[in-house]
């Protein structure tokens, strides 16, 4: 998957899925413009949603994408992040349409 903001905003990434057999789950590394990498798993879809979840450390900060089937043909991605035992904030929202 690869996102590229629009201008004004700069973030562009490139997303790698994959499978682990022996952990039995599904991977996914992010890489950004910025020099990030970050990791996730995720257990597959359940019902309308896929979500990935990570760890940031030092910082102990965790992180996931739920990506989630709407009405139509729309899929709505939402990122939130999680500090300690705090709640999971939501981040950022993006809503996905299949072009024509």
């Amino acid at each position: 998957m690869q996102q590229d903001d629009r201008p004004p905003n700069q973030f562009h990434a490139l997303e790698m899925w994959g499978f682990d057999k022996n952990a039995k789950q599904f991977t996914n590394s992010i890489y950004d413009n910025f020099g990030g990498v970050r990791s996730f798993a995720s257990p597959g879809w359940s019902g309308k949603q896929l979500v990935w979840t990570g760890e940031s450390s030092p910082q102990q900060t965790r992180e996931r994408f739920i990506f989630e089937q709407s009405s139509g043909s729309a899929l709505v991605v939402t990122w939130q992040v999680r500090k300690g035992e705090g709640d999971w904030v939501v981040g950022d929202t993006l809503t996905c349409h299949a072009q024509k």
